[in-house]
């Protein structure tokens, strides 16, 4: 896996810019594509760009894949997807959950979010589907996702260091922290404001 990456890493390195704007390209296409694998994307801009560049791009890649997806879940298919489920009420599973997303708060949507372990696939298509306004998803999905891109660059730098400082720990939960007090914030200017 290790030998890999770094042909990769050196492949989109010998392209120079267009090789970065390929590495940013693919970030995106992992939101539409999940079975691409985001940690590797998030370690090679990292190691072309450097951390503060590779984390930005990283992240902005990500929040815009994201937003993609939920608006064309949105605007195209969830029309048929409600017509479909009229259809076969087995399925209303699918309704209870696109109900579940319209309740969710930001700072616990934030939260889900931001996990390296959810699938964002799901979530983004759920919320396209359910009743959530997009600005409150796309606040949660801002501070998701920096939380969760810098939790892949710490680890994908500190990897030794992670197992054997508990300082780093620290530093993962306090991002964790950190990520549902901005929830928390923006989910008030949020309720002010939408």
């Amino acid at each position: 896996m290790e030998a890999v990456l770094n042909d990769v890493i050196n492949f989109i390195y010998s392209l120079g810019l267009i090789g970065g704007i390929v590495s940013v390209f693919l970030i995106f296409v992992e939101a539409i594509f999940p079975i691409l694998p985001l940690i590797a994307f998030v370690i090679v801009n990292i190691t072309i760009f450097g951390t503060l560049l590779g984390f930005v791009l990283s992240s902005t890649a990500t929040i815009l894949g994201g937003s993609f997806v939920f608006m064309l879940s949105r605007r195209v298919f969830k029309e048929k997807v409600f017509k479909y489920l009229d259809k076969h009420p087995k399925y209303k599973i699918v309704r209870s959950i696109s109900k579940g997303i319209d309740k969710i708060s930001l700072p616990g949507l934030s939260l889900i979010i931001a996990c390296p372990f959810t699938p964002s696939f799901v979530i983004n298509i759920g919320g396209g589907l359910s009743n959530i306004n997009f600005r409150k998803y796309l606040a949660s999905m801002i501070i998701g996702k920096f939380c969760m891109i810098y939790f892949i660059v710490f680890i994908g730098t500190n990897v030794v260091e992670v197992f054997h400082n508990p300082i780093a720990i620290i530093k993962i939960v306090l991002a964790f922290v950190g990520a549902y007090i901005l929830s928390v914030i923006a989910n008030k200017i949020t309720q002010k404001y939408i």
